[in-house]
């Protein structure tokens, strides 16, 4: 199934409806019924929702990132170093495009 893009009306909504549940001090199961809504919508929401905040708050850290060089006409694998500490070394030649797809994917971020 293909990413949708986020409906921001949509996300408004569960996001009150979660502080109303939360608030009511029901179980799951009696307050979707109060709500007309299914228990397992309600935790795909739950879930979508702590991941969106978990990006944006990720989304504030610094743009820049520490840089070694290497000397003048040295030729060899370039490593990438990701946010857990894990690294992607990258041969002379690459793609650009590729190497964007994988630090997504392996960052997390949609590509």
């Amino acid at each position: 199934m293909p990413n949708r893009r986020p409906d921001p009306a949509r996300e408004r909504q569960w996001r009150k409806r979660l502080a109303r549940w939360k608030g009511s001090g029901l179980k799951i199961s009696a307050f979707c019924a109060r709500e007309g809504v299914t228990p397992t919508a309600l935790a795909h929401w739950r879930k979508e929702i702590a991941a969106r905040d978990a990006r944006a708050a990720g989304a504030g850290t610094p743009e820049f990132v520490p840089v070694h060089m290497t000397p003048p006409g040295a030729v060899g694998p370039i490593e990438v170093v990701l946010a857990d500490g894990r690294v992607v070394r990258v041969p002379p030649g690459f793609d650009p495009a590729h190497l964007r797809a994988v630090v997504a994917a392996l960052e997390g971020f949609p590509c």
